[in-house]
């Protein structure tokens, strides 16, 4: 597949030279060469004093065209440093070398929890390495951030588990599916907060005691990172879970 050497660069974020590695799959779904999220969705925020793990997915492809050279083949693509992230925070990939090779799927953790002293954003510079017909390529990738918010500021700050949410990706007619499975009836606070921690749905669920299968409706909204939030009313019960729309 031809592609022009900035963007196979940007393809190789998913790699860092780590003495560990990390523990994660690939989206399956992903087939075409990129980086995902892209850079038009970006990163998704962090919650300060909620834990942090991004998965990301890439599809390296196998050779690129350099005008006026022939096609070329992708030995191999690194992150050789990266910079900017939290502290406390590791950029994982699944492989131990912290290199793809060219034509391979992959993935890489994003992972840590931020304190209520970190909340601000946090720009992020990728130093790539590619070698391409064994010769190296080096190249920054600095259009990546993170951003902390403030639990508090947002309403999201209660961690209490006593009840349990499980969230589907967006179906084809535009509905949430959740999957809630609580101790007790009551009503239930569904919260929608766009990347920016601004709330763009909230709706009051009717849960009864038990599992519940419930298709939310948010009406049409932008592609990108969201964070959701499910509280029970009278207690300071809570949940945050985040979601690719």
């Amino acid at each position: 597949m031809k592609r022009i050497l900035p963007l196979i660069f940007l393809f190789s974020l998913m790699t860092v030279i780590e003495t560990s590695y990390a523990q994660c799959t690939p989206d399956p779904y992903v087939t075409k060469p990129g980086i995902y999220p892209d850079s038009a969705s970006g990163f998704p925020p962090a919650v300060a004093t909620y834990p942090y793990n991004l998965t990301i997915t890439v599809v390296v492809p196998a050779d690129t065209l350099i005008p006026p050279l022939p096609l070329l083949p992708i030995d191999s693509i690194g992150v050789t440093g990266v910079e900017g992230l939290p502290e406390g925070f590791q950029f994982l990939p699944s492989r131990p070398s912290g290199f793809w090779p060219g034509g391979t799927k992959g993935c890489a953790l994003i992972t840590g929890t931020p304190t209520k002293a970190q909340v601000g954003e946090y720009p992020l510079v990728f130093h790539v390495v590619g070698y391409i017909s064994n010769l190296p390529f080096p190249y920054d990738v600095t259009f990546y951030s993170i951003k902390v918010l403030d639990s508090t500021h947002y309403g999201i700050d209660d961690s209490g588990d006593k009840f349990s949410l499980e969230v589907s990706q967006l179906s084809p007619n535009g509905q949430i599916k959740l999957f809630i499975s609580s101790p007790t009836s009551g009503n239930f606070l569904f919260q929608l907060y766009n990347i920016n921690g601004l709330m763009v749905y909230s709706e009051t669920l009717n849960i009864t005691a038990g599992e519940s299968h419930l298709s939310i409706e948010p009406g049409k909204l932008s592609k990108g990172i969201y964070l959701i939030s499910l509280s029970k009313a009278g207690t300071s019960q809570k949940i945050v879970r985040r979601i690719l729309l």
